[in-house]
């Protein structure tokens, strides 16, 4: 993983009119769901948040903090498809498509990812969260082309 990297974003409900009333019920799950991952209860933060998601399905932050918890636990796979489920219900949501395209950068899928940034930048173009991931991956491509060129010299 690159250096600020290895976390995805949860910290920033979405606040928009298209908020869904799933997603407004979540608001005080999400503070015990907080409190348990921050103490190390990860498996239980886990188990409260698809307690809820059986109940809300449609709520598209559950789905994302389901994410992000699979993917510090390094459940790639997991992490994909909850995002993708957000994604599914708030194609809007910058931060998702951030949280996507991070995903996908660790599974080597940088030209979807790239996509998803770029999307990302769309619909929020001042993201600094965003934009640092940008500059992340411009800095690891010149750090690339310059070993390039190094191998190439006899």
């Amino acid at each position: 993983m690159m250096a600020g990297m290895s976390n995805l974003d949860h910290s920033e409900p979405a606040d928009d009119a298209s908020y869904a009333s799933d997603d407004a019920s979540y608001a005080s799950e999400e503070i015990v769901i907080a409190a348990l991952a921050s103490g190390g209860n990860v498996a239980g933060a886990k188990a409260r948040l698809a307690s809820f998601l059986g109940r809300h399905p449609a709520c598209a932050e559950a789905h994302n903090d389901l994410g992000v918890l699979d993917f510090q636990a390094g459940d790639l796979k997991a992490a994909a498809t909850s995002i993708d489920r957000a994604l599914a219900l708030r194609p809007d949501c910058a931060r998702y498509h951030r949280n996507r395209a991070l995903v996908l950068l660790n599974v080597g899928d940088t030209a979807t990812a790239l996509a998803a940034l770029a999307r990302s930048l769309m619909l929020d173009p001042k993201d600094p969260e965003t934009l640092q991931v940008v500059g992340e991956l411009e800095k690891a491509r010149r750090a690339s082309h310059k070993k390039m060129k190094v191998r190439r010299i006899n």
